[in-house]
């Protein structure tokens, strides 16, 4: 059976397993499986509830004090099943019909009790996606959280000329040639194999700038698989200037009729971010007959004004010490606060808004300015970090 996406996959989980010493925990039913990681530490960011419910990104909807109670509860271990660097955490097939889903959710939370964990989290599952296992894991017990949220854009064009047109005239900027050109260098493209030399150079170029911020970044082996093309399919976009060494790099996965936008690394300010993404890369995958990209989280701003839209990223959370079972109504909280200021980025930038998200009740915030909200959680100009998933792109 197909993996969904390319970080459904073996070959890229193993991949990214790759350095990580949290150990392992697979579940079957029904001749399915499911690998999830037993953490006792956060780690990064995206792969453990306690940052994701109390790290400096909630500072628009938590106090100083809420986040540290987050941060000081028991929570080891955790069962989590988040694809390490690939931000999914479905079951890796296509089809999964709901009496299916309900096995391996049932199989997972009684893992999760023998492994005596203090929380279960499947997290980045997506409403059209991920259905069956969401309701699965809601039956058994878990709540589902709005923790994230990615952008996507369908590829309706024949053409980037139509796609410009379809911008519009108040999104101009986007057709100008500075969005176009990487200034002083050349932009080239290729799906093919490269040389040793070459790859090292961009291997190096992405660890260095993925590595800088603290949380764990993907470890060296994925990156140069990635890059090398033997961990699987991908199309790299390169700015270089004559005779020197690659100045940014783009790491895109085709999958399907989909194209991933994952990594992206720069020796300069994000300047070749928008020409790279935007326009170079909806150019090669309209000529390659592409009928989406997914662009990963982040960034949001970017992304919608140029085309995409929103899609939320939910988490199914089950609490099970009564320590972090008694906080569940603040995660609940947090949770309808981040959804409203997605949404009320949603409508300011997307040409529609985000189909799955509510209006949240303003009276339960403590703090009602989803606009400044709106605004911490996306502060505008692409980030030089740029990963898809984690921190832009």
């Amino acid at each position: 059976m197909i993996a969904p996406t390319p970080f459904h996959s073996e070959a890229w989980r193993s991949a990214a397993w790759a350095g990580d010493d949290a150990p392992r925990l697979t579940v079957h039913a029904g001749g399915l499986r499911l690998d999830g990681a037993l953490r006792s530490v956060p780690g990064h960011d995206y792969h453990h509830p306690a940052p994701l419910l109390g790290s400096s990104r909630e500072a628009p909807f938590l106090d100083p004090q809420q986040r540290r109670r987050w941060r000081q509860l028991p929570w080891a271990p955790v069962l989590t099943t988040v694809s390490p660097f690939g931000y999914r955490g479905s079951p890796p097939y296509g089809e999964l019909d709901l009496p299916q889903a309900r096995s391996l959710a049932d199989e997972l939370v009684a893992a999760a009790r023998r492994q005596r964990c203090s929380a279960l989290l499947s997290h980045y599952l997506f409403d059209q996606d991920d259905g069956p296992w969401m309701q699965a894991l809601q039956e058994a017990g878990a709540q589902i959280l709005t923790l994230g949220a990615h952008c996507r854009m369908n590829l309706n064009f024949p053409d980037l000329e139509a796609y410009h047109r379809w911008l519009g005239k108040s999104r101009r900027t986007v057709r100008a040639p500075r969005s176009w050109n990487c200034s002083g260098a050349e932009v080239w493209w290729t799906d093919e194999a490269l040389d040793e030399g070459l790859a090292r150079e961009l291997t190096s170029l992405l660890r260095r700038k993925l590595h800088r911020f603290g949380s764990p970044g993907p470890p060296r082996y994925l990156l140069a698989r990635l890059v090398e093309g033997s961990l699987m399919k991908r199309w790299l976009f390169v700015a270089q200037s004559p005779g020197q060494a690659p100045r940014s790099v783009l790491v895109s996965i085709p999958w399907g009729e989909t194209l991933y936008a994952k990594f992206f690394a720069s020796q300069r300010s994000s300047g070749d971010y928008i020409p790279l993404v935007f326009n170079h890369q909806i150019q090669a995958a309209l000529e390659r007959g592409f009928r989406r990209i997914d662009f990963g989280g982040a960034a949001h701003r970017a992304k919608l004004f140029r085309g995409a839209t929103l899609h939320l990223a939910r988490g199914a959370y089950l609490p099970l010490r009564p320590e972090l079972q008694r906080q569940l109504p603040l995660a609940q909280q947090l949770s309808q606060l981040k959804e409203g200021a997605f949404l009320a980025l949603s409508r300011r930038w997307q040409k529609k808004p985000a189909a799955n998200a509510q209006q949240p009740d303003p009276a339960a915030s403590p703090r009602r300015d989803l606009a400044a909200a709106s605004a911490a959680l996306d502060p505008g100009s692409p980030d030089p970090r740029l990963e898809t998933g984690h921190v832009v792109a």
